[in-house]
């Protein structure tokens, strides 16, 4: 049993090796759900200030991934949140029948460690089945459920997969760091663990934050633990601070997309003065002292549901 996803339909355009399925047993006995004891266990960065847009402005990666959705990015709402560990703020957009509120949206975000969400640039919610992607760092959630923290944390795994310094492979998960710590292991995590690599290191990551939160505990609630010690050790030093406590403040992001306005019924002319009037409201660039974080352009892909 996994401890939160149940299927998956995850397309990356890379290497057919990323896509092999593992062959090492599944953890024995599965791990129960671990969500309400992480959601607790993270505490959530304080936030200093939330500003609504109200007058169709968004993020064009926001249009993209509602219309592609299929839902109207005018029935959506922006939201720009600031938390106290980062001057740069984060730019959510939340269509309006989605079934996660934008309170719920911005406390679980704001549980990453800080270093987590540093390398996830905007938050998209729909309405629909409950389901999850990362697209190139831009996280889209469907629905809503018991299991946010966990699942919000494996689609951000993929992004810190993506940002560990690496310099023979795309993703830390297809590296030789990683396939040496799989293979002096003798299982792996749960059933979805199983898929591929790309997975396995996500799922693994859950797990390693929730012993960075919560020490000593997966021990007591998986007596084989020690069969996948290698590779929950290899999270641990690849991504170090990024999933630990005490994590400071933000030193490095990914720039926002472009600002468009998806106002009904604009002229062209009308939408040339929007536009150069939504540069002046909300200025979205890098604050100072803020290092830009280059996208992993290598290995976009395209996204498919991960449902649970």
């Amino acid at each position: 049993m996994q401890f939160f996803l149940n299927s998956i339909a995850i397309g990356f355009l890379a290497l057919p090796t990323v896509f092999a399925q593992l062959t090492k047993p599944v953890l024995a006995p599965p791990f129960p759900s671990l969500d309400i004891a992480l959601y607790n266990a993270l505490p959530s960065a304080t936030v200093r200030s939330i500003k609504r847009w109200t007058n169709g402005d968004m993020p064009e990666k926001c249009k993209v991934i509602l219309e592609r959705e299929k839902t109207d990015p005018k029935d959506a709402t922006v939201f720009e949140v600031t938390y106290s560990d980062c001057d740069q703020s984060w730019i959510f957009c939340r269509h309006n029948a989605a079934t996660t509120t934008e309170a719920q949206i911005i406390d679980v975000f704001g549980r990453l460690p800080i270093g987590s969400r540093s390398v996830i640039r905007h938050f998209v919610a729909v309405p629909g089945a409950i389901s999850a992607y990362n697209w190139d760092d831009d996280i889209l959630l469907s629905g809503t459920g018991p299991n946010l923290m966990t699942l919000l944390t494996h689609e951000t795994a993929h992004s810190l997969d993506s940002h560990v310094p690496n310099t023979r492979d795309p993703r830390f998960s297809t590296g030789p760091t990683w396939e040496a710590a799989y293979n002096l292991d003798s299982a792996v995590s749960d059933d979805y663990a199983r898929t591929n690599q790309i997975e396995n290191f996500a799922q693994m990551t859950v797990l390693a934050l929730y012993d960075n939160f919560l020490p000593g505990k997966l021990q007591t609630i998986q007596p084989n633990l020690s069969k996948i010690k290698h590779q929950l050790a290899a999270v641990k030093t690849a991504l170090g601070g990024k999933i630990a406590p005490g994590g400071g403040r933000c030193q490095s992001r990914l720039a926002n997309s472009p600002i468009i306005n998806v106002k009904k019924g604009a002229t062209p002319t009308a939408a040339v003065r929007e536009w150069k009037r939504s540069r002046k409201q909300h200025d979205v660039s890098l604050r100072a002292g803020i290092t830009e974080l280059q996208p992993a352009t290598q290995h976009k892909h395209s996204p498919h549901h991960e449902a649970w």
